[in-house]
């Protein structure tokens, strides 16, 4: 059965149901109201016949009559035209009477029982004689009501008591009291000796319940008949009334079907993209500490080319200084030979001209020493400097020869300067040729050593270049490596959105195919189809865990480069619904 099915079902139920309470409460209500109608109905005609009675015995008619009957018919045969003037002039025969008028009209019967009935209609059936007993022995009794089930009829009994007052002693005295003499009342009936106060017999109103049965089942036809219009009046109006809800309610769920399907294709391909991209972010951030360690040692090596670029330039700055050096000694040794040469016809002055030339050689000798020294240095400096010092080094190796060439110049001065004292006189003779030679030595020397100045110049605009360029490296590289680092911390922080991305997207998926799993269910319920209660209970609670873990959920987000990255327009906007 279909939901709809169902709902108007039940509805149907609930009128009948309904109407059947009604039914049997308006029954019962009925019933008990007839009962009591009827009950007081009986208890005015009883009020009535006692009412009567009274009045009659009140007006004592039928002491007078006795009186009347005695003196008229001594031998006691009454006519019945006479017995019946006595008859009307007797209390109970006055309450019979008094009951019995209209009763027909009324829809009872009024009857009296007796146990000693002096007319045998009057004869007390088994029943009656049990209320006469109850009567008897409960005497304060005022009345006993009671039902014949067979007969459906109600009884309401009144004693009938001997009473003086009444004049009831005058028919049913003692028998000596006969007015006759015989025992016998004025009737000729024979008097049975009650006392005042004897239960003679009992009055009756017996009313039927057919009447009260008649109008239930009226009332039980009029409301069965409208209650079940009002119950298909109600089906009416609920299947009017709830068959375009129902039908919101199956779009609703084919909805959330088509969106749960939706939902679980477009969470399930987020999840994959969110793996790819947890994957790329994890390699990119191993890229990158790579690269990190390896910029780290550049800029390692790049600091040691620094300070031996620095050491190559002071190494240059003193070989030029030393050259200097060399040139000023040079031009003053250049001179003092001048000065041999205008002076070599004096012996004694060409003797002290060659003591000054020892001195200048011994000067030669050191700065030779010291220029073979900066060049073995240099030397060492261009090997340690690798590639960049292969050009310092070929200098170094010519300021090392020149270095040599010098000292073994100053060497052969110092042999000639030997020979001169030595052989003074022959030094005269050919000083000249000697002093000549000396000159174009001294000048070779110089131009050597201006040479090495500018050797010397060069290699030190090239290590300031080097430096220069040097520096400007380390700046980038520390440019660089500040890049790295902030590379690395967005990388770590992408990583980690990654991560919740993925998370939050596998959270997505399973509440999605709890979705779907609920728009089943609610179609399953709308179609009447059995369900599994558990299951479906546990699949509601999953859902509704996203209500309550979604005070609790993990936030993520994601960092756009601009608003245009995403918008409105977007077709995964469209997809749903």
């Amino acid at each position: 059965m279909t939901f709809k099915g169902k709902i108007l079902s039940s509805l149907a139920l609930v009128g009948l149901l309904s109407t059947g309470i009604s039914i049997f409460v308006a029954s019962v209500h009925l019933r008990e109201k007839g009962e009591q109608d009827l009950i007081d109905k009986s208890r005015a005609i009883l009020s009535r016949v006692h009412v009567g009675s009274n009045y009659v015995a009140q007006m004592n008619v039928l002491n007078a009559s006795i009186k009347e009957a005695v003196e008229k018919f001594p031998d006691g045969n009454l006519s019945e035209e006479y017995k019946t003037k006595i008859l009307k002039a007797v209390p109970i025969y006055a309450a019979f009477r008094i009951g019995q008028e209209g009763a027909e009209k009324e829809n009872y019967q009024f009857r009296i029982a007796s146990p000693q009935p002096r007319n045998s209609k009057n004869k007390a059936t088994p029943e009656e004689m049990k209320v006469i007993n109850e009567f008897i022995q409960n005497p304060d009794k005022k009345e006993i009501i009671s039902f014949d089930e067979k007969q459906n009829v109600i009884l309401i009994s009144v004693p009938s008591k001997i009473s003086e007052s009444k004049n009831c002693l005058s028919c049913h005295g003692h028998p000596s009291t006969s007015p006759f003499g015989n025992g016998k009342d004025i009737l000729g009936y024979q008097m049975e000796d009650f006392k005042e106060g004897d239960i003679r017999a009992t009055f009756s109103v017996i009313s039927s319940l057919n009447p009260v049965d008649a109008e239930i089942r009226s009332t039980v036809m009029s409301i069965s008949f409208y209650g079940l219009l009002a119950t298909l009046l109600a089906i009416a109006i609920a299947f009017l009334r709830i068959k375009k809800p129902i039908e919101d309610i199956q779009n609703i769920a084919r909805a959330i079907d088509s969106t749960s399907n939706t939902l679980s294709d477009q969470a399930e391909a987020l999840s994959k993209d969110s793996k790819s991209i947890a994957d790329a972010v994890n390699h990119q951030s191993t890229s990158v500490e790579q690269v990190s360690a390896s910029i780290t040692e550049i800029t390692s090596m790049i600091s040691s080319t620094v300070n031996e670029s620095e050491n190559s330039v002071k190494l240059a700055n003193d070989i030029s200084q030393f050259s200097n050096s060399s040139q000023v000694a040079m031009g003053e040794l250049q001179g003092s030979v001048n000065e041999i040469a205008e002076s070599y016809k004096s012996i004694e002055e060409l003797v002290d001209l060659i003591e000054k030339i020892r001195e200048k050689t011994d000067l030669i000798d050191d700065i030779v020493f010291k220029t073979t020294l900066l060049s073995f240095n240099a030397s060492i400096e261009a090997a340690r400097a690798g590639q960049h010092g292969r050009g310092f080094a070929v200098v170094a190796q010519e300021v090392g020869n020149l270095a040599q060439m010098s000292g073994k110049s100053a060497t052969e001065i110092s042999n000639i300067v030997n020979e001169v004292i030595e052989t003074a006189k022959r030094v005269a003779t050919e000083n000249g040729a000697k002093t000549d030679a000396s000159l174009v030595h001294f000048e070779n020397t110089s131009e050597h050593l201006n040479k090495i100045s500018s050797i010397s110049e060069a290699i030190s605009d090239s290590a300031n270049n080097v430096l220069s360029a040097t520096n400007e490296q380390n700046l980038g590289l520390r440019q660089i490596t500040e890049g790295m680092h902030l590379i690395n911390d967005s990388t770590s922080s992408n990583a980690k959105t990654a991560d919740n991305t993925l998370a939050n997207s596998t959270k997505l998926n399973e509440d999605s195919h709890n979705l779907q799993e609920i728009a089943t269910k609610l179609n399953q319920i709308l179609q009447g189809k059995a369900l599994d209660l558990p299951k479906n209970q546990n699949a509601i609670k999953k859902v509704l865990n996203i209500t309550n873990d979604s005070k609790e959920a993990k936030e993520f987000h994601f960092e756009l480069e601009s608003e245009d990255d995403l918008n409105a327009d977007d077709d995964s906007f469209n997809k749903v619904g």
